[in-house]
C-alpha cells in the first residue's frame, strides 16, 4: 500500500486520540541501543510499524483498521519478553488510556517475568512505573495493574492476568495483549485471552511469546489461523474469515501477522557464550534443539511426553499456598505408565482465592504485600470463595 511518504498512522492517532505524548521509540535509538537488537527483534518491528494503524478496505469496501499480530516462539534467552516490553510501551504511548493485558501460565509468572523488564523499558524512556492491585483511577477501578505516567493526568495501564485462571477475564475487554509462555497453556485458555483483545481504546494487536514445542503442538496450529504466518511463508495481508464465539456469527476480518522462531545466538551480545554453554550442558541432544536453537520438536516413539519439563508437564504451580501437603485432605493421584519417562502427579481439592495470591508466605506469616499486614493465614485475610484442585509439592507415598 503506497502512503506517498505519509504516517498515516501517526495522523490516525492524533486526530482520533488527541494523542500530545512525544513518543520515544523503546527498542530503537536513542532510548534503545541498537547494538544489542537481535535480527528477529528488528525485523518484527519494522513489521509493526509497518501496518499498525493503517486503514485498508476488505473486498466487500469495508474499512479496517491494521492491528499487527507478532510472535516470537524461540529459544530461551532470545529475547522474547524485551521485545514484549517494547510493544507493550509502544501501544502505551501511542494510545494514551489504553488498557493491555499481560497474561502468562500464572498470576505470578506474568509478573515475575514480564514485569520487570517492562519497568526497565519504561525508566529508559523516562515515564513512571507503579504497580497496583487494586487502583481507583478517573473513577475506574483497576485490579492488579501497571500504571504507567506519561503526563500529569494521563496515563497507560497493563492487567496482569492468567491462563491459568483466564474464565475470571470473561466479559472483560483490553485494547491490546501480550501473552508469555504460552505453549504453557491449553488452547482454550489461548482462545478465551485472544477473544478479550477487542477494546476501543487501539488496534487490538497481541504479541505471542513461547518456547518451541514438538511440531503437533497447538500453537503451530492455533496461531496461524488466527493470522500469524511464518516468516518464510509471508507474503503480506491475508484475509480470513474469523468466528465471534459470542455472536455465533462468522465475519469477515483483516488478519496481519508473522511469526518467527529465533535461535539464542541471535542474542549472544547480551546474554553471552558462558548462558549460551550452560545450556548445552543443561539440556539433552534433543531439548537443546528446541531451548538453544529455537527449533521445533518432533514426538519420539509413543510416549506421551519425549522429554518432560517441569514448567509445562508439572501444573499447579499457581501459588505456594497450594502446593503444601495437607495430612487431613485425601490424596489424588495421576499416573504415566509409560515406559520412559514414567511419572505420577499428587493433587489434593483445596479451598482458594485468588486475593491470596497477593500473599506472601514466610516461615508460616502471611504478609499482604500491599500493606504490609500480617495475617496468621490466607483465610484470615479472607474467605475462600471455591475449591481448586492443587498439584502437592512433596509428599512421602
Amino acid at each position: 500500500m503506497d502512503t506517498y511518504g505519509i504516517n498515516v498512522g501517526d495522523i490516525f492517532d492524533e486526530a482520533i486520540h488527541g494523542n500530545h505524548i512525544e513518543y520515544r521509540d523503546p527498542l530503537l535509538a536513542p532510548f534503545g541501543d541498537e547494538s544489542l537488537i537481535t535480527p528477529s527483534q528488528r525485523k518484527a518491528w519494522t513489521f509493526f510499524n509497518r501496518w499498525i494503524g493503517l486503514k485498508v478496505k476488505d473486498t466487500d469496501g469495508k474499512e479496517h483498521l491494521i492491528a499487527p499480530l507478532i510472535a516470537m516462539l524461540g529459544a530461551k534467552g532470545s529475547a522474547k519478553t524485551h521485545w514484549g516490553a517494547c510493544f507493550a510501551m509502544h501501544m502505551a504511548q501511542k494510545y494514551p488510556g489504553s488498557v493491555g493485558c499481560l497474561a502468562s501460565n500464572s498470576y505470578q509468572q506474568a509478573k515475575d517475568n514480564g514485569g520487570p523488564i517492562l519497568m526497565k523499558v519504561c525508566a529508559k524512556l523516562g515515564y513512571s512505573i507503579d504497580f497496583y492491585s487494586h487502583k481507583k483511577i478517573d473513577g475506574r477501578q483497576y485490579t492488579n495493574v501497571y500504571v504507567i505516567t506519561l503526563a500529569a493526568g494521563i496515563y497507560s495501564f497493563v492487567s496482569v492476568r492468567s491462563f491459568d485462571a483466564i474464565n475470571l477475564i470473561e466479559g472483560a475487554e483490553f485494547d491490546w495483549g501480550w501473552g508469555e509462555e504460552v505453549q504453557s497453556a491449553d488452547k482454550d485458555e489461548f482462545v478465551i485471552f485472544v477473544s478479550r483483545i477487542r477494546g476501543q481504546g487501539s488496534p487490538n494487536c497481541v504479541f505471542a511469546a513461547g518456547m518451541p514445542e514438538p511440531g503437533t503442538h497447538w500453537q503451530y496450529k492455533m496461531l496461524p489461523n488466527l493470522g500469524f504466518v511464518e516468516e518464510a511463508k509471508y507474503e503480506g495481508v491475508v484475509e480470513k474469515s474469523f468466528f465471534d464465539p459470542e455472536t455465533n456469527k462468522d465475519e469477515k476480518a483483516l488478519v496481519i501477522g508473522q511469526m518467527w522462531e529465533p535461535s539464542v545466538f541471535e542474542n549472544k551480545q547480551n546474554v553471552g557464550m558462558a548462558y549460551i554453554n550452560k545450556l548445552f550442558t543443561l539440556y539433552s541432544t534433543e531439548d537443546a534443539e528446541r531451548f538453544v536453537y529455537g527449533k521445533r520438536g518432533e514426538t519420539r516413539g509413543d510416549r506421551a511426553f519425549y522429554s518432560y519439563r517441569d514448567d509445562v508437564h508439572r501444573r499447579g504451580t499457581m501459588s505456594k499456598i497450594l502446593c503444601h501437603y495437607e495430612p487431613t485432605q485425601k490424596l489424588i493421584a495421576s499416573y504415566d505408565f509409560n515406559v520412559y519417562p514414567m511419572s505420577v502427579s499428587v493433587w489434593q481439592i483445596k479451598p482458594w482465592n485468588d486475593e491470596w495470591d497477593n500473599l506472601i508466605l514466610d516461615s508460616g506469616i502471611w504478609k499482604d504485600v500491599r500493606d504490609g499486614k500480617v495475617y496468621k493465614s490466607p483465610e484470615d485475610f479472607c474467605a475462600p470463595d471455591r475449591e481448586v484442585a492443587a498439584q502437592i509439592d512433596v509428599v512421602d507415598v
